[in-house]
């Protein structure tokens, strides 16, 4: 499936606006506001903003020109200082080395072969410094996952709007490819006014699953060494959940 970036840009905002439990733990890794980050698939700037109230050497980098559009436009209403790069995560060519680098929210999933996924380590290297940090966040695939019946929309959660009459329903439906380990998604928003839907639109998107340990040596033998592994931005791997989010560091040659 080919993500349609027009179409995603005007929606995620009203499907992923309410995510906010991972905007504490990225702004807590700003040591100052001197400190250099580059965020990876920025979107529409839902992790961005906040970083830029706290630093003013963001540079937010996404593949797609409309989702940068609105994180500029953003970004002008609050008065923020970050330089936006429209680039690939794969290819990017940049004249910086940053203090850390992150893909939140599960960017780096929607490289769906393990050489993108290298060629997207690559560049990082490349713009990390010796001491820096990176942060990669992806979702577990728990059994609960690969149980869902890909011929039903499952509700994922109904948004209530500033005006109390009016509402959003988001659904999702997926199928699933074990040898690929990817996920087809579908997405259906539903918006709703006085309980009469006024509007249903559809977006599709893939993403591929990656175990622990697999994420680890992919890491480990692209130049990464995995400090960390946090749950759900607040605990360690141990009692697996929907988030896990590794902190990696150069690995060294000596």
């Amino acid at each position: 499936m080919t993500l349609n970036y027009e179409v995603w840009a005007t929606l995620y905002d009203k499907v992923y606006g309410d995510v906010v439990d991972d905007i504490p733990y990225y702004v807590n890794q700003i040591t100052g506001p001197d400190h250099a980050v580059l965020e990876l698939g920025c979107g529409t700037g839902r992790v961005s903003i906040p970083i830029a109230e706290v630093t003013s050497k963001l540079t937010a980098l996404d593949l797609s020109g409309q989702m940068i559009n609105v994180l500029k436009q953003k970004a002008v209403l609050g008065g923020l200082i970050l330089d936006c790069v429209i680039a690939d995560m794969r290819y990017f060519e940049l004249d910086v080395k940053f203090d850390l680098i992150i893909i939140p929210f599960r960017g780096f999933q929607s490289l769906l072969l393990k050489g993108d996924q290298e060629k997207c380590l690559a560049a990082i290297n490349k713009h990390l410094k010796e001491d820096g940090k990176v942060i990669v966040d992806m979702f577990f695939p728990s059994l609960e996952m690969f149980d869902q019946d890909n011929r039903v929309f499952y509700e994922v959660k109904r948004i209530s709007g500033e005006d109390p009459r009016t509402s959003t329903l988001v659904k999702h439906r997926s199928s699933f490819d074990m040898h690929s380990q990817l996920i087809e998604t579908t997405l259906l928003v539903e918006s709703s006014k006085a309980d009469l839907v006024t509007e249903t639109r559809y977006l599709d998107f893939t993403l591929r699953y990656i175990h622990p340990k697999e994420a680890e040596y992919l890491f480990l033998n692209n130049g990464f060494i995995t400090r960390n592994i946090v749950n759900n931005f607040t605990n360690s791997i141990e009692n697996q959940s929907s988030e896990m989010i590794f902190e990696l560091e150069k690995k060294c040659d000596y």
